[in-house]
């Protein structure tokens, strides 16, 4: 009976591992270090950053700063850049990925308020 279960998990195994996409290490960590790269940059550029995309990767990569640019535009893509690996840690940790990309956030949906900040005036606070 054993020998048929763990035969049975065996097979299961090998079944799930067809669909495993990178069985390569490397291929992984390139897939991250691209997205890391470019949500950075993307979330800089909305917040007009000067750095270009090559930029932003060589910075956040190698360590070594465009010339002609403002040091605050530096300071933001290598603070960003430890804000997304710290975001990745700990999504890794508490197994965030899974459960935000199956939608179920609802699961961590607080209740909503219900009573006013304040009591209802006739005054606008505007006026």
């Amino acid at each position: 009976m054993l020998a048929e279960l763990l035969q049975k998990i065996d097979e299961n195994q090998i079944r799930i591992n067809r669909y495993r996409p990178f069985e390569d290490k490397d291929i992984l960590r390139e897939i991250q270090k691209y997205y890391r790269v470019d949500s950075v940059f993307s979330s800089n550029a909305l917040e007009g950053s000067s750095y270009t995309l090559v930029e932003t990767k060589i910075l956040l990569e190698d360590g070594l700063t465009a010339g002609g640019k403002p040091l605050k535009d530096a300071l933001a893509v290598v603070g960003l850049g430890k804000a997304y690996d710290h975001a990745s840690t700990c999504c890794a940790i508490l197994g965030l990925p899974n459960r935000i990309c199956c939608g179920c956030m609802a699961c961590w949906k607080g209740a909503s308020k219900t009573t006013p900040l304040r009591e209802p005036t006739d005054r606008s606070p505007y006026s």
